[in-house]
């Protein structure tokens, strides 16, 4: 039977989302729960955090207003997945990006045995430049409308036109896990504490 977060973690994590001091926020889909060097560990097994958090963020406005970094793992990001279900989410994510006026960065990323992407959006302050970029290990065709979408959010912070980067793992890159799709994929938030991803990738390797 699959573990459901303990009291302890909800708890943690409404508490959380209830402050107007939050800055940074990290929600990563574990299958290794019972992790205890994990700082925080939502697992999700029917539920999407980064659809979960497009209903949260409408009814908290507080979050939207101070957030400034923001990672979510999300299973709609996959290589067998239509392509037309991933720009419905990257699309649906600028929607609430833009409520969001303090967000520097924000990343949605997945990976499994086999695969392994991320979409990351980037505001640089000090020249005034913003940049979407999609890294994975297959080729996703970034819809008009999404572009579009991530124009709009960033031109809300600098006037200037938004660039985009996509960028296609090596063929030689192996993922046998989500502990390798963390170091080949680049991720601007640390997702895990360092030691847990150590033990993530040491215990897939004894598989």
């Amino acid at each position: 039977m699959e573990e459901r977060p303990t009291n302890t973690t909800t708890m943690r994590l409404c508490k959380s989302l209830r402050s107007d001091q939050l800055r940074r926020m990290v929600i990563f889909e574990n299958s290794h729960v019972n992790d205890p060097a994990m700082s925080l560990a939502v697992q999700a097994a029917e539920i999407d955090t980064a659809y979960a958090l497009v209903e949260a963020s409408l009814g908290l406005e507080h979050l939207a207003a101070s957030l400034e970094s923001l990672a979510l793992t999300s299973n709609v990001l996959k290589s067998q997945q239509q392509s037309v279900y991933i720009n419905d989410l990257l699309e649906t994510i600028a929607l609430v990006a833009m409520k969001m006026p303090r967000l520097k960065s924000m990343e949605l990323w997945n990976g499994r045995a086999g695969f392994a992407g991320v979409f990351q959006y980037q505001i640089f302050e000090s020249d005034r430049t913003a940049k979407i970029t999609w890294r994975s290990t297959w080729d996703l065709p970034l819809e008009p409308r999404v572009l579009k979408a991530w124009q709009a959010v960033a031109s809300e912070r600098v006037d200037c036109k938004l660039q985009v980067v996509t960028e296609i793992l090596d063929a030689n890159v192996v993922i046998t896990s989500h502990g390798d799709a963390i170091r080949y994929l680049m991720l601007l938030n640390t997702v895990v504490h360092p030691v847990s991803l150590w033990q993530i990738q040491k215990e897939t390797a004894y598989k």
